[in-house]
């Protein structure tokens, strides 16, 4: 999630300046309602490799799918992913021209391969491509949130409708793809029992693999918080970010999805860079514990992470009370 987020300005860019020319947009389907919400005139076009039964369905669904694409009859496919399926189907699509980055996994399945420009956030590496190929970029994107998304959301705040309205909502996201990026459950149970206090709705946030987070963090607390976790979609939990008064996470995907509401966020980073993959915006607070060790591989840290698991609570409640 957080690599098409990062990216959206890249495509935005190259749909703008391509006008009506764009045949269609490639993402995995589980991001498919992000699209969504920025491109209205553009054919979203969505895979998947994960919800198949045996091999026998993965190939079948794999060669209709690019039937699919072969269908449209693209002349120019760009390939932001970079990875290996990524730059298969580029290949598979018939486009004549395939441009991708010279340093992707297989970079040889493009015949115009563009080498990124020295980049210090992920954002700029993905700019490098219009950048590159004369086209002008667009910033400041704003979502647009489909009606549907925000009707369905609200049956999960009832009887506490109003709190939608009257911005009281505080959004935690204690998951994280990584367990070098996970704060300590204990510490985000200390910060929401703080907001619940002074009158927010905490809500959580999640998929399937951060239920197990959020209940450890929810065993911790002493108030009562909603766990909206596998019950809304991507557009429902857009559709919440566009309401609620601040962010609180880790490391993860939705982090960057908040980003693009403008709201304030407060994000909990470890051994990752964060001068690479922090959320854009200008309400954004980036904490951090002890520096990362040099030899830090993610995984066995004789430190026990200390690189995030040492932030404080009261660090990030005195960053509550800024915000507020």
């Amino acid at each position: 999630m957080g690599n098409l987020i990062v990216s959206l300005p890249a495509i935005k860019s190259v749909e703008c300046f391509l006008e009506n020319k764009v045949k269609g947009i490639i993402v995995d389907e589980s991001y498919k309602e992000i699209l969504l919400a920025f491109f209205d005139n553009t054919k979203i076009i969505p895979y998947t490799l994960r919800k198949v039964k045996s091999k026998i369905w993965l190939i079948k669904d794999f060669l209709k799918f690019i039937k699919e694409i072969r269908s449209l009859n693209p002349t120019l496919s760009i390939d932001y992913e970079g990875r290996t399926v990524g730059a298969f189907i580029s290949f598979l699509s018939g486009a004549k021209y395939r441009v991708g980055f010279s340093n992707a996994d297989k970079s040889y399945y493009y015949n115009i391969k563009i080498s990124p420009n020295q980049y210090l956030h992920k954002y700029e590496y993905y700019i490098s491509i219009p950048l590159k190929l004369g086209i002008p970029i667009i910033n400041n994107l704003k979502p647009t949130i489909k009606n549907e998304w925000e009707v369905s959301l609200k049956k999960f705040f009832s009887p506490s409708k109003e709190a939608i309205k009257h911005d009281k909502i505080v959004c935690i996201h204690p998951g994280a793809g990584k367990i070098y990026k996970k704060w300590l459950p204990q510490k985000f149970a200390l910060v929401a029992d703080y907001l619940v206090e002074k009158g927010y709705i905490v809500v959580f946030i999640g998929s399937k693999k951060d239920k197990d987070d959020i209940l450890k963090v929810r065993s911790y607390m002493k108030h009562e918080a909603l766990d909206l976790s596998t019950k809304i979609s991507i557009g429902e939990l857009m559709a919440l970010f566009k309401t609620i008064k601040f962010y609180i996470g880790n490391d993860s995907g939705p982090m960057h999805l908040a980003s693009l509401f403008g709201i304030p966020i407060i994000t909990l980073f470890g051994p990752s860079n964060e001068k690479r993959w922090k959320p854009i915006g200008e309400k954004v607070i980036v904490l951090r514990g002890n520096e990362r060790c040099d030899k830090c591989k993610g995984k066995n840290c004789e430190k026990d992470f200390q690189c995030i698991t040492s932030i404080s609570p009261y660090d990030v409640i005195e960053k509550i009370r800024e915000f507020l």
